[in-house]
């Protein structure tokens, strides 16, 4: 249901068997989520390359205002036409880690207490040849990779004396 998010709007939502959200008539995405436990927070979702994005801006009551938070909104959707995501700045302060820095994490804490010396060769081998975890430079072409296999591939078909 679309209505201007008021204060008076918000108090009269009630809690839910789930989350219940009211929506903002006049700024696309704000709206406020009644939780089960009565708990009510200012929200908003909008698209960011492709993927929704969730921002909770604040619970319901000080310092937050309908008002306020539609402020803070705004404000949000100014950075998302200026072509950043505040939620993955978000979470970057949160300390969520990359895939990348997972990789390295893995091959410097993990391998070399847990694996073989073939095995962590191997792992090294794979994250540096290739765009994975491990912080390869993701910069050869497919055809590079298509000539650099081919190069090494025998032109002429081995013997097979004896399989006949």
């Amino acid at each position: 249901m679309e209505t201007k998010i008021t204060k008076r709007a918000v108090d009269q939502l009630s809690p839910a068997s789930r989350d219940l959200y009211r929506w903002d008539a006049e700024l696309k995405g704000f709206g406020v989520r009644c939780r089960p436990s009565g708990a009510k927070y200012y929200v908003l979702k909008m698209r960011v390359g492709g993927r929704q994005r969730w921002i909770t801006i604040g619970r319901h009551g000080s310092p937050w205002t309908p008002d306020q938070a539609r402020a803070e909104a705004l404000r949000q959707l100014g950075l998302k036409a200026a072509g950043k995501d505040p939620a993955s700045e978000r979470d970057h302060q949160r300390g969520v880690i990359t895939v990348a820095e997972l990789g390295s994490r893995f091959l410097t804490g993990y391998v070399p207490q847990h694996c073989k010396q073939s095995t962590a060769f191997e792992y090294q081998r794979a994250s540096t040849s290739s765009t994975g975890a491990g912080g390869g430079s993701g910069c050869r072409k497919a055809s590079t990779e298509t000539r650099n296999f081919s190069s090494n591939w025998p032109s002429e078909p081995k013997s097979t004396a004896g399989f006949d």
